[in-house]
């Protein structure tokens, strides 16, 4: 799935939401807006799939998902109470009761998985928009064994050991080399003057 094509995605997502809004409004309790809103957003998604290189398309599908969002669980939350003594009192067929139930499931539903979508299609956006490689990772979140420096063959802990390399000595090891330096040659066969064994001058009166 991590290797998935952006234009397959696109397509999944559409047909999802397209089939889950459609068993929706099986139901006449949803009022019209409801349907001009996903109107609205299959149209912009079939834009995103037809326009293969598109990010406006895409940010258009995913700016009006978004708004479905708030738009559905507004209209639901009103409309829902209502339809619910009309097709739960007596007298009311039982097939009129399970296609009440079955739209208002479908599009409970739909609004679980729209959140999904939309971080796919924010995705698919920022691939489109800079010209990266698609990532279905969460942004910020980097995979395990993945360094922030995005170099090949190192892990996560290539700061550490870049650290030591870079500061050597610290754990007690000496820097190199390891051998103190000789001293330097006397061609003159003298003996070398030893500081440390030389009287210290009288003090001053």
């Amino acid at each position: 799935m991590a290797n998935a094509s952006p234009c397959l995605l696109l397509k999944i997502i559409w047909i999802v939401h397209f089939a889950l809004t459609s068993w929706a409004m099986m139901s006449v309790y949803l009022p019209l807006p409801y349907m001009f809103t996903h109107l609205g957003v299959l149209a912009f998604g079939f834009w995103a799939i037809v326009s293969h290189e598109s990010a406006e398309a895409v940010l258009m599908f995913l700016v009006t998902l978004c708004f479905s969002i708030i738009n559905d669980i507004m209209l639901i939350s009103i409309y829902q109470p209502r339809a619910d003594a009309q097709y739960n009192r007596p007298g009311v067929a039982d097939g009129y009761k399970n296609e009440y139930r079955w739209a208002l499931g479908m599009s409970i539903v739909n609004i679980i998985l729209k959140p999904v979508s939309i971080l796919l299609l924010y995705n698919i956006y920022r691939s489109r928009s800079d010209g990266s490689e698609f990532n279905i990772a969460i942004p910020g979140i980097h995979t395990s064994g993945q360094s922030s420096s995005n170099q090949p063959g190192r892990g996560p802990y290539s700061s550490i050991e870049s650290a030591q390399d870079s500061h050597p000595g610290v754990h007690g090891r000496p820097p190199y080399p390891y051998q103190s330096a000789p001293p330097p040659p006397n061609y003159d066969n003298k003996p070398m003057p030893d500081h440390g064994n030389q009287p210290s001058p009288p003090p001053h009166a």
